[in-house]
């Protein structure tokens, strides 16, 4: 038996038609929206799986696919996992959901709570949940029913694959670039429609370039922001105001102080609602902008049906996470790059630092599991190696943790968009040299000369180290004052560090007190490793001191939920 069971969480809308569902929006190149109606009979049309890729292919924007025919059933997945789709297969019934939570069975495996600890995500299709895997970015699965029992199909068939072309790096000009994101950023306009566009605006490049484009085509309603500490203002805010400024739109800074981050936690539901569902069983939850657009929504100081545009990843796309080491020689063993995964993604757990080969012999194999077939060789070149370090980022880091933060906007209903996820952007910047990408080298040769006024107005934002040890100096006196209100998370906080043992009925009682540190943590203030938080988060639901039944009440969407469709 297959059941279809998807809830109209926040703001995704389910869109059904004939066994043909999509959570998002699918766009043509031109910013125009598919239906599932017109998606159906597309797809209506394909003899094999290759004909829907090549359609899903030229598909723009965020969604998840679910389709059935009558021999089988698809789920295909964005480029970024724009929409988290979960399935399980109990007793020849597959299930296909996007809440986990409500199918999760427990406990959760030791190697699934650790890389959660480790990664701050689950690698490849799994989840916290033993019994249920998702579908990853760029990936599909195929599923059919034979003799009662279901099998599977799986593959990948989009992603940010770098072809490392050979071209003359002479022929890649600035005015190629700025033709594609000219062409992306007028389909998106024709999409938006007139609303309020908000873009969380940074001192950096890629959310600049987001207004820069916004503003070259003449679109109007734009409101910026930026936020952190009041004493942030003068370092990175001020450099967000000058960009504002210099493109003549809206900017606000949002302070954030101490009381009203407190006041505002205090509701212990909304807290476990935004940390459930940012979670969702395989990423740690984002609230670095949770209280800002708290404030934006709860002050009526941007509408209801505003779209927020992040710059999530474009300086991962044009190559900022390019290492020199991997750049050096012309061969590489597999297991150097696995150490390198390793090393890069697998380090938040504090007594992992300081424990490398203990670390190593916990995730080599989870790594190797989650290459792809073309890269498990004893030997690769360094194109093969960068190829391989940028798709592990690409499809664990980017798509689980970065791009899953606008889980928050979702939280309050506000649409979003991240447009330098764009098919056409990724496949640019897919095909470029490895020399134009190391430290972003093209991309700073075309913004330099496609906006140097803006560049000269405000320059980016560079954090030194110079900055962090004064905000540790700054941030002393706040420590003890916030040790004295809290000292019962900081003792419970040790007492996880230290690997004693802990009374997970008393973890509720703590929620209040431990979300404040979380807060504070994520922006500098105390210099202590806040992801400690992973252990509480993952303890709360391996312990099942929470039944199932009342984590769905705490996530309940505010929209009514679609009926499950059983199909024999």
């Amino acid at each position: 038996m297959l059941t279809i069971d998807f809830e109209n969480f926040y703001a995704h809308k389910v869109e059904r038609y004939n066994g043909t569902y999509i959570i998002g929006r699918i766009l043509d190149s031109e910013g125009n929206t598919f239906t599932a109606k017109e998606v159906y009979l597309l797809f209506l049309k394909c003899r094999e799986v290759n004909d829907i890729l090549e359609i899903v292919r030229e598909f723009h924007g965020h969604f998840a696919i679910v389709y059935q025919n009558k021999s089988e059933i698809y789920v295909i997945q964005d480029i970024i996992r724009s929409i988290p789709i979960f399935y399980l297969n109990e007793r020849n019934s597959l299930i296909i959901t996007n809440d986990p939570y409500k199918y999760s069975k427990l406990p959760i495996k030791d190697i699934n709570h650790q890389e959660f600890l480790a990664a701050c995500y689950i690698s490849g299709n799994r989840t916290l949940f033993s019994n249920i895997n998702q579908v990853e970015a760029g990936c599909w699965l195929c599923a059919y029913n034979s003799n009662g029992e279901f099998y599977y199909k799986y593959g990948r068939y989009t992603g940010l694959l770098h072809k490392f072309s050979n071209a003359n790096t002479n022929d890649i000009i600035v005015s190629d670039l700025d033709a594609v994101y000219n062409s992306v950023f007028k389909g998106l306009i024709n999409y938006l429609k007139g609303r309020r566009v908000v873009i969380p605006l940074s001192g950096g490049h890629d959310s600049r370039l987001i207004l820069y484009y916004l503003c070259k085509n003449e679109y109007k309603n734009i409101t910026t922001f930026s936020y952190g500490w009041e004493n942030n203002y003068l370092s990175e805010g001020s450099v967000s105001e000058n960009v504002a400024k210099y493109l003549g739109v809206e900017y606000r800074y949002i302070p954030y102080r101490k009381n009203d981050i407190m006041k505002m936690i205090k509701e212990k539901k909304r807290y476990m609602n935004i940390l459930l569902y940012g979670s969702m069983g395989t990423s740690f939850p984002h609230l670095q902008d949770w209280y800002a657009i708290d404030y934006l929504t709860t002050n009526e100081l941007i509408p209801k049906d505003s779209v927020i545009i992040p710059g999530h990843a474009g300086d991962f796309i044009a190559g900022s996470h390019i290492k020199l080491k991997h750049t050096v020689k012309e061969e590489y063993s597999l297991g150097e790059i696995i150490t390198d995964i390793i090393d890069k993604h697998y380090y938040h757990y504090p007594w992992w630092r300081s424990n490398r080969k203990n670390k190593e012999e916990i995730f080599h194999k989870i790594v190797f599991d989650n290459i792809p077939s073309e890269f498990q060789k004893e030997k690769l070149s360094k194109f093969e190696a960068v190829r391989l370090m940028e798709l592990y980022n690409y499809k664990e880091r980017q798509a689980k943790m970065i791009a899953n933060s606008v889980r928050v906007y979702e939280f309050y209903n506000y649409e979003w968009y991240l447009p330098l996820w764009d098919k056409d952007i990724v496949e640019f910047w897919s095909s470029i040299p490895i020399e134009k990408l190391f430290e972003r080298k093209l991309f700073k040769e075309f913004v330099n000369s496609t906006y140097p006024g803006l560049m000269k107005a405000a320059p980016i934002y560079e954090k030194k180290n110079s900055d962090r040890i004064a905000k540790k100096i700054e941030s002393n006196d706040k420590k003890e004052t916030i040790k004295k209100l809290f000292s019962k998370s900081v003792l419970f906080y040790k007492a996880f560090i230290n690997r004693k043992a802990y009374d997970s009925i008393n973890l509720l009682s703590y929620i209040s007190n431990f979300k404040i540190l979380k807060s504070i943590l994520l922006y500098n203030s105390i210099n202590i490793d806040f992801l400690w938080l992973n252990e509480l988060m993952s303890v709360l639901i391996r312990e099942n001191k929470i039944s199932n039944q009342k984590r769905r009440n705490i996530m309940l969407p505010k929209n009514k939920t679609e009926k499950t469709e059983k199909i024999s």
